[in-house]
């Protein structure tokens, strides 16, 4: 009966260890993870805002050449009355 005392307490000491030394593999691999989701987020928002950026720096560009354009055909009809 001792015996089944003394191997029963070490057996459940070595799974303490062993799932231990699991969990802390599985919390570094989890914190890997979230370290390469985050970066490939971080990356796809960056491109996203680069696009927003090109896409307003566009949108500008073709209200200017509207203005710009507005106002020659002001002037055209202004000379041609």
């Amino acid at each position: 009966m001792i015996y089944f005392v003394v191997g029963l307490c070490l057996g459940m000491i070595v799974m303490a260890v062993v799932c231990e030394k699991v969990h802390r593999e599985e919390l570094n691999e989890l914190r890997k993870q979230i370290e390469r989701d985050s970066k490939n987020y971080y990356d796809a928002v960056s491109k996203l805002e680069d696009e927003i950026r090109t896409q307003r720096n566009v949108v500008k560009a073709l209200n200017d050449d509207n203005v710009r354009l507005r106002k020659k055909l002001s002037k055209n009809e202004q000379k041609t009355d």
